[in-house]
């Protein structure tokens, strides 16, 4: 065989090997690498009450950059290969909204960092905290207290009780609602204030099932003028966490000692005699200043 013809030939097979290799780097490059998150969880210090949250969505930052918001159940495909820095923050349905997700304030972001390869897929559990300057001004489990105790109604029988009969986490506080006893309206008999900054985020964190709507409000303390907030659906089939933003409801009415209130109506075209109120895990949170 000609040494010419030889020297081709390598020639041709090196050029082959490396048209294949760049274009084996070129389908790499291409590849996403995934990550894969397979649910969410929440600590807390030994003062800071209940774990149960309600996390339903995660917004992702790589590296500084947003990459999308998520279920918290969920994977997502991120180019890159080398070390990254994932920003997890969490996401909750504000006010009970479910189309409008947000990113909750009180909490810190989860971070870490991972070794993304394209192909391959890497699982994280995020855990999130409460942020640091974070004041919880209520924390009430009703286990062995119950401040939401001052009657604005007028009958004391629709008051809220401890209870572990159709309790939602150990004790929690029940009202019935009859037609002879059609009314409940309290208000937490200790108040909260001292908040330095009104324009920073201030939320009631709330678990609830209700056999008929459940109004949420915030007054001055010892005023008649009640803010309610928002009023939520009645749910008999389970309870369910709920994230009041009471910022410009502070803002509006000024600096002072704020109240929360509940308010219910016994709702005369359900079937049911008796109406059975319940809420849980009640914490006002605000930034310390």
């Amino acid at each position: 065989m000609r040494p010419g013809y030889i020297l081709s030939l390598v020639v041709i097979l090196l050029l082959i090997s490396l048209f294949g290799s760049c274009v084996a780097d070129q389908q790499n490059a291409e590849l996403p690498a995934y990550i894969t998150v397979h649910g969410v969880s929440f600590l807390t210090e030994p003062d800071q009450g209940t774990e149960r949250q309600l996390i339903s969505e995660i917004w992702i930052y790589a590296d500084s950059q947003f990459i999308g918001t998520y279920p918290s159940i969920s994977e997502f495909p991120i180019l890159a290969d080398g070390p990254l820095t994932l920003d997890i923050f969490p996401g909750i349905r504000e006010n009970g909204q479910a189309l409008a997700p947000v990113i909750y304030p009180m909490m810190s972001p989860f971070q870490v960092t991972v070794a993304a390869q394209p192909g391959t897929t890497t699982m994280i559990n995020p855990a999130f905290r409460y942020a640091e300057n974070i004041v919880i001004a209520i924390n009430e489990n009703f286990e062995t207290t119950n401040i939401f105790t001052l009657d604005l109604d007028g009958d004391t029988l629709t008051n809220f009780r401890r209870s572990t009969e159709q309790a939602i986490d150990g004790s929690s506080a029940t009202a019935t609602l009859t037609e002879a006893h059609s009314l409940l309206e309290v208000a937490s008999k200790f108040g909260f204030g001292n908040i330095a900054d009104r324009s920073l985020p201030t939320f009631l964190e709330m678990e609830y099932s209700s056999e008929t709507p459940l109004a949420v409000g915030i007054r001055m303390a010892g005023s008649t003028n009640v803010v309610y907030k928002l009023i939520l659906f009645a749910n008999p089939s389970g309870s369910q966490k709920i994230y009041v933003n009471f910022t410009d409801e502070i803002q509006s009415l000024g600096p002072g000692t704020y109240e929360i209130l509940f308010r219910s109506n016994f709702n005369p075209d359900l079937p049911k005699p008796m109406q059975v109120v319940t809420i849980d895990n009640i914490k006002l949170l605000h930034f310390r200043p």
